[in-house]
């Protein structure tokens, strides 16, 4: 399995362990993106995570979620450079990026993307910002960018984290269910053997009292004594 391959692999499972795509993405996304648009100016920001199939908008500032083809993806791109924070002023003139139908369409010309780096280390994607004009990004609005980018895994991780210890509680809700059940068994059975074992031992006490009896008086019939003991032993 090559290098790119097992990102891919490695990328899929984290998406999934995520719930990224089948679930609702954090609320908190939606404000992430608009406060990254907002900083920067941009036309749009967006939270795209890159399966191997397709690329995955989660959250735009514009409201414009959904699926994207995977080769004319500019995030899919973006990771394959080491960068996490990365700035392309002109698209257009950007050897990875230039023949994307989003630049050649005209739709994106300033870039920058902020890496999605969850806490295994795997990069799921972007968030990132686009305007169709040259756009001036500095790079304090890089570095925020960066900021909200981390924030918006954080947000991924929690959600992770709850949906974990739900479950987690879950299993422990049935686990006590289940020693209460063994417990409501156990004192069953404790009873049904108290109560089989009180008849024999009501009959040694009574062989015993009469072996007592029978041993103060002052003469003692051996064949009866033999006979009380003989009932002790038995019960």
């Amino acid at each position: 399995m090559g290098r790119m391959r097992l990102e891919e692999v490695l990328r899929d499972a984290e998406i999934g362990a995520l719930d990224l795509l089948d679930g609702t993405p954090p609320q908190i996304l939606d404000h992430l993106v608009r406060a990254a648009a907002l900083m920067t100016g941009a036309t749009a920001a967006r939270v795209n995570v890159i399966t191997s199939e397709a690329q995955h908008a989660i959250a735009d500032s514009t409201g414009a979620v959904g699926r994207d083809d995977l080769e004319a993806s500019l995030c899919a791109r973006a990771l394959r450079r080491p960068e996490r924070v990365q700035l392309v002023p002109d698209a257009r003139v950007d050897p990875l990026f230039s023949d994307s139908v989003f630049v050649t369409s005209g739709a994106v010309t300033t870039y920058a993307a902020a890496q999605l780096v969850t806490a295994h280390g795997v990069s799921i994607g972007t968030l990132c910002i686009f305007d169709p004009q040259p756009r001036e990004i500095t790079q304090a609005m890089l570095d925020a960018l960066g900021q909200l980018g981390e924030a918006a895994v954080q947000a991924m991780e929690v959600r992770r984290e709850r949906a974990d210890m739900g479950q987690l509680l879950q299993v422990l809700a049935g686990g006590s269910k289940e020693l209460r059940r063994s417990n409501e068994h156990l004192a069953a059975f404790a009873g049904q053997v108290s109560h089989d074992v009180k008849g024999p031992l009501a009959a040694v006490q009574m062989a015993l009292e009469l072996i007592q009896e029978d041993l103060d008086g002052e003469e003692h019939d051996r064949a009866q004594l033999a006979a009380f003991v003989g009932t002790a032993l038995s019960s």
